[in-house]
């Protein structure tokens, strides 16, 4: 399965520049399912073992395919830091270490297009202190919860039996 998933990051890899599909989905937009045929298709044509079809039933069936697509080539970062900008605009006086934790909690999202609301609570990002102490404004915490939650969630690799 892991050697699966490699083989098609190292596909969509040499897409990530010119193919519109592939730029939607690291933006966080929605794309079709034509679209994702298409791109399937493509993808297919330049390297025969690849199949997004295959792909998904490695992962929860309940997973979109395009999020499970994000969890492999992850988002752009200026589409990661459009979230955020309005919550740091809203909160100007952000100390540095919530400055800190949102930079690092911006590039785990950027990385894997997603992030557990768990994971705010674990290393890394742990590290920086738990996301109840370092804001502790329950305004900003919920605001900064909805934020990570429109990311959707990370897809889930089902268990194969």
């Amino acid at each position: 399965m892991k050697a699966y998933i490699i083989n098609v990051e190292q596909a969509l890899q040499s897409l990530f520049d010119n193919n519109s599909i592939l730029q939607k989905i690291r933006k966080g937009e929605a794309v079709t399912e034509q679209e994702l045929d298409n791109l399937n298709a493509l993808l297919h044509t330049k390297n025969l073992d690849v199949d997004l079809e295959v792909l998904k039933t490695f992962y929860n069936t309940a997973t979109p395919l395009e999020q499970v697509l994000r969890s492999i080539v992850g988002m752009e970062a200026e589409a990661v830091n459009q979230q955020f900008a309005e919550f740091i605009q809203s909160y100007p006086k952000l100390t540095a270490r919530q400055v800190q934790f949102l930079g690092l909690l911006k590039r785990q999202i950027a990385t894997t297009g997603a992030i557990e609301l768990s994971s705010l609570y674990e290393m890394p990002l742990a590290a920086l202190g738990d996301i109840d102490t370092l804001f502790n404004d329950d305004q900003q915490i919920d605001h900064l919860l909805n934020i990570v939650k429109s990311f959707g969630e990370k897809p889930e690799v089902s268990v194969i039996k």
